[in-house]
Order: C-alpha cells, then sequence, then structure tokens
C-alpha cells in the first residue's frame, strides 16, 4: 500500500468513503459499507505512473 503511514491514522480508518475500510463478499462480488449497504462495482480505473507501472 502506498499510503502506509496515512493509513494508520484514526482519520483514514473511520473514512466511509475508503474502500479499505469496506468488507468485500467475494461471492456476490458486493462491497459492504458500514451501514449494511451493498456497493456493486461500476468500474475499475488503471493508470500508470512516470514509470509506467500499472496501478
Amino acid at each position: 500500500m502506498h499510503n502506509y503511514e496515512i493509513s494508520k491514522t484514526r482519520k483514514y480508518r473511520n473514512d466511509i468513503g475508503k474502500i479499505e475500510n469496506k468488507e468485500y463478499d467475494a461471492e456476490s462480488d458486493v462491497y459492504i459499507c458500514r451501514n449494511a449497504k451493498r456497493l456493486t462495482p461500476d468500474h475499475v480505473r488503471h493508470s500508470k505512473s512516470k514509470t509506467f507501472f500499472i496501478e
């Protein structure tokens, strides 16, 4: 994870918008937020860095 130091802060762990803070159900391919709502992925974004590393 490229933001390891930031991920240890309380503000980051409580942010409901971060994908790391949601549970993933592999069987039905959905994320479950803290309000028990099922979130389906709409699209996946891939980007290249200056060193051509695909994220």
